[in-house]
């Protein structure tokens, strides 16, 4: 497989690790095993993966070259065909689930969805363009979705945040809720803890959104808060959010204190570019650029990276 680590999904005790340009393997966290399924029919094609994101029934992969789709019954893969039936694949950057739905992002074509079931015993039928709201999404190239509630955020190339609302299928610009975010190059969104959403950008550092006070804080270099600007994922954890940055490691903010510290190469992170960060049962991981999958222990006193794949 290729180490250099494009997404990553938790499903009870498996850790998908979806790889840039190696296809995807699945880790039993209680065993230590690792599965790729790089052939014959438990093969995932094409390799770029980008997305993934796991239901009951199936597991969701988004690659450049299209949308794939693994059962657990069966152990085989399908590939979808594009959503409108063009001769040119989907780009897919995101995928969630929500509700006996599945929602699609794009680079290019917008925002998709379909029931899931329908979406696989159809053969990739089914599929609707999500555009409602006075003026639709802000673009077609989004690199995000986070799944809040009866709410999908999406972010978009430099046109901020857009809100989608899943029971009326309405969308709203950030704009309206709050234009000191701006339109910004957004690479995730992240749940804090309280009514706290964090808009990661590439270039621009992060900003935290306290929905209370309709209050927007940046972090940034030039503040001193983070190791770089570039921040490429999060994820929260009970105690604290962890941000990993393009060359600059992982930024760790304390929900109680609300300090911040950084997670590099001293700490035994194998690479300072961190791509993706996913969090279950008191271990966080951090998918590198290069250097595979790195698990960091927040059951210790102090957090302790206590392994590298």
């Amino acid at each position: 497989m290729d180490g250099s680590v494009s997404a990553l999904t938790i499903d009870r005790d498996d850790l998908w690790v979806g790889t840039w340009n190696g296809g995807l393997a699945r880790y039993a966290t209680p065993s230590g095993r690792v599965r790729p399924f790089d052939s014959g029919a438990a093969a995932v094609a094409p390799l770029s993966v980008r997305s993934i994101t796991a239901t009951p029934r199936h597991v969701f992969v988004g690659t450049l070259q299209g949308l794939s789709v693994y059962s657990k019954a069966s152990g085989r893969w399908r590939q979808l065909p594009p959503f409108d039936a063009a001769d040119v694949p989907d780009r897919i950057s995101a995928v969630v689930a929500i509700g006996p739905d599945v929602y699609v992002a794009t680079l290019g074509r917008g925002l998709w969805r379909s029931e899931a079931g329908r979406a696989v015993q159809s053969g990739g039928g089914g599929w609707q363009r999500v555009e409602a709201g006075e003026s639709g999404l802000p673009g077609p190239h989004l690199n995000t979705l986070l799944v809040d509630d009866n709410r999908i955020w999406i972010g978009t190339q430099d046109l901020g945040v857009v809100m989608l609302d899943t029971d009326s299928q309405r969308l709203t610009s950030f704009d309206l809720i709050n234009p000191l975010l701006g339109p910004r190059n957004v690479t995730d969104i992240v749940a804090g803890h309280g009514e706290r959403l964090w808009v990661a950008t590439f270039g621009e550092g992060l900003f935290r959104w306290d929905a209370g006070a309709n209050r927007i804080t940046h972090h940034s270099v030039a503040e001193g808060s983070i190791p770089d600007d570039w921040v490429m994922a999060g994820a929260r954890t009970p105690h604290a959010m962890y941000f990993g940055t393009f060359g600059g490691g992982v930024a760790r903010f304390d929900a109680t204190s609300e300090r911040w510290s950084n997670i590099g190469l001293g700490e035994g992170l194998p690479s300072l570019d961190v791509s993706v960060v996913a969090h279950a049962d008191g271990v966080v991981y951090f998918g590198t650029l290069g250097s595979g999958v790195a698990a960091l222990s927040e059951r210790r006193a102090a957090p302790v990276l206590v392994g590298a794949r």
